[in-house]
């Protein structure tokens, strides 16, 4: 060993280093700070060629309790070490102002949390592997907010979603997309209950327009299909097989009164089929759309539906999508 003009002991050989000094790695920088048999050990600094520097405490040659890792690229951590690896405590930066505070594990984020863009998003959960995932609560600076349940950075489980402009969603999801069991209700007032699939709506559902009308039935793609139910504000009942979003072929028509029609149904008409009174008794027939009266009994008059039912029973659903988070993205 020799000593240098700012009476710092500059080692020769690593092996022999002891104490306080600096030694010269050949191709891989220089460190100075405390040694112990030959190994970095205690307070030091660390420079590397690439520009990189740990500020910190070693152990047996590697980063072991507090200490302060800067990149070339100006990012930084602070906070604990174990046998070279993040672990613990700590805070990681970007030089975008975003910010990691939180626990770490095996050299990344790991455990609770919280992550915080420079453009005022936030997430606050568990992490695993630096991803989000567990239970955790993302917002947006314009008000829109996601919580429950992540898997490997994606919305997926059990969550709700709320919009500033009054939706929300409660149920299950898969890949940021609606999946499972959910409640839907939209900015127009409309309200959906019931199954999804891919973000559409599939199997059972219920849907309740805000003017009263309610459709409750099967859908597939996002749309009423199958066996399906539709009363309209008078208490009026339509019942039926739909398809794409229409009803069609043999249906029952149950008024408020009691009365009921059941017969084929064409382009939102009654087209052939029988007339009921409320106590079962046929008064009248309707033949290619037009009413055969049988008891000379006044034919009950109807209005079926407005023109768009089957447009606000197929509603699609749109909800805003974060880029960052999967693996960070800052």
């Amino acid at each position: 060993m020799i000593k240098t003009n700012t009476n710092k002991v500059l080692f020769l050989k690593e092996e022999y280093a002891d104490g306080e000094g600096k030694f010269l790695y050949p191709n891989r920088g220089k460190y100075e700070g405390h040694w112990k048999n030959g190994q970095r050990d205690g307070l030091g600094v660390h420079f590397f060629i690439d520009g990189s520097k740990y500020f910190g405490k070693q152990k047996e040659g590697l980063r072991h309790g507090k200490g302060v890792e800067i990149f070339p690229n100006g990012e930084k951590y602070s906070g604990n070490w174990v046998n070279g690896e993040r672990q613990g405590k700590g805070i990681y930066l970007w030089p975008s102002g975003t910010k990691y505070i939180g626990e770490f594990m095996n050299d990344e984020e790991n455990g609770s949390g919280t992550f915080f863009w420079s453009d005022g998003e936030k997430y606050v959960g568990e992490f695993k592997d630096s991803y989000f995932h567990g239970q955790g609560e993302l917002t947006y600076p314009d008000g829109y907010k996601y919580e429950g349940e992540w898997k490997y950075g994606q919305f997926t489980g059990i969550g709700t979603y709320t919009s500033p402009d009054g939706e929300n969603y409660v149920g299950g999801w898969k890949n940021f997309e609606f999946h499972g069991w959910g409640k839907h209700t939209l900015t127009n007032g409309i309200k959906y209950e019931g199954g999804f699939k891919r973000g559409d709506r599939n199997g059972k559902g219920t849907i309740v327009l805000p003017d009263g009308y309610k459709f409750e039935g099967m859908f597939k793609d996002d749309i009423a299909d199958g066996q399906g139910k539709l009363t309209f504000t008078n208490g009026d009942i339509l019942e039926g097989e739909w398809e794409k979003g229409e009803i069609h072929s043999e249906v029952k028509l149950t008024f408020h009164t009691g009365e009921k029609y059941v017969g084929e149904w064409k382009d939102w008409e009654l087209w052939n089929g029988t007339q009921y009174d409320k106590n079962g008794n046929i008064i009248g027939k309707i033949v290619n759309g037009v009413e055969q009266n049988l008891k000379n009994n006044p034919i009950f008059s109807i209005e079926l539906t407005p023109t768009n039912i089957s447009d606000r029973i197929t509603n699609p659903y749109l909800i805003p999508q974060s880029n960052k988070t999967s693996k960070y993205n800052p």
